[in-house]
């Protein structure tokens, strides 16, 4: 069992936002050594210590990220209440992450920094759990420790404790964001101004972004009633036509309707002309994001299907071998 360290006094106290508003200098001196990631989980990352995106778990979506809270465990919350039941808690130091990882970054969020696509835990990681959970194994998974958890004790608990013998501030964590006095909405700036020293995209709810408005296009499509979704997917075409609904707005916004001209005029008076230029500057700035995180996203999801289909194939086969030999149909 890892043995924990006294806990060290933190270089940054995180549980006030109203001390960055009063000193906002104390915004710049946070650095990602004062801040670890935490990710809850049932299943252990692969041998050489990598988490996957869990594409499998549901093969009719492209779900291609790895979801952390910072410096705390997520909670069981009106959005999710399996959190506190997970097996393990993986926890690691964020300025360990190597460039790539910190490239795949799509957003600062304390209650939900998620990386595109695949994460490899890097030196000083480790994985909490209870005994009976690990079946077995010890030591090491890549660059990751295994430490068990007394039974007398959650993996909650055991987060918090290990967090601070790192000498960085356990943090509760909400559905949005650090808990209370925390508000994901007045304290948003303070996140932002976090997240620029650190050189990550600003806070955005998972809920409001790209990645989540591509897995409900898919959704929409009706996909996910196909049950040989996995065998017949086509990550390209599905994200060309979801590319295609930007391009075509950006060729409305460069090219209104008289009729569209006429009510931006009326509604607008002057600034008509700034609104539209607004929104084709809108439409410029998503196609580039889109451009910048297809080739991740695809990657990744084309790598879920690929792992759905040879799990359906040979029970697939199976079945139609068996169709054939008792003259129940054709086979697949």
């Amino acid at each position: 069992m890892e043995k924990i360290p006294a806990a060290a006094r933190p270089r940054i106290d995180l549980s006030d936002p109203e001390a960055f508003r009063r000193n906002p200098k104390l915004i710049n001196d946070v650095q990602a050594s004062d801040l670890v990631l935490v990710h809850k989980t049932n299943k252990l990352p692969d041998k050489n210590g990598v988490i996957h995106p869990s594409v499998l778990s549901h093969p009719e979506l492209p779900s291609v990220t790895v979801h952390f809270s910072v410096n705390g465990p997520v909670n069981e919350h009106n959005r999710g209440n399996a959190w506190n039941s997970c097996k393990y808690a993986i926890v690691v130091p964020l300025e360990k992450l190597d460039k790539d990882t910190q490239k795949r970054v799509m957003t600062f969020n304390p209650a939900d920094t998620y990386v595109l696509g695949h994460v490899k835990l890097p030196e000083g990681s480790v994985i909490l759990g209870k005994a009976q959970d690990f079946d077995g194994k010890n030591g090491r998974l890549g660059n990751a420790q295994i430490a068990v958890v007394p039974q007398n004790q959650s993996v909650n608990d055991r987060v918090y404790a290990h967090i601070a013998s790192m000498g960085r501030c356990p943090m509760k964590i909400n559905d949005w964001t650090w808990s209370p006095p925390w508000n994901e909405h007045s304290h948003r700036g303070i996140v932002n101004r976090i997240a620029d020293n650190l050189g990550f995209p600003h806070y955005e709810p998972h809920s409001e972004s790209m990645l989540s408005d591509i897995e409900d296009t898919v959704a929409r499509l009706h996909l996910s009633q196909d049950p040989d979704f996995a065998l017949r997917a086509k990550p390209s075409k599905i994200l060309d036509d979801y590319r295609k609904g930007y391009e075509d707005y950006l060729e409305q916004s460069l090219h209104p309707s008289d009729k569209e001209t006429k009510e931006l005029r009326e509604k607008f008076g002057d600034d008509a002309r700034k609104i539209q230029q607004g929104h084709v500057n809108a439409a410029l700035h998503r196609l580039a994001e889109f451009d910048r995180i297809r080739p991740g996203l695809e990657a990744s999801w084309k790598r879920g299907l690929a792992e759905a289909r040879a799990k359906k194939l040979p029970s697939r086969l199976e079945a139609s071998h068996y169709n054939k030999m008792h003259g129940k149909g054709e086979s697949w």
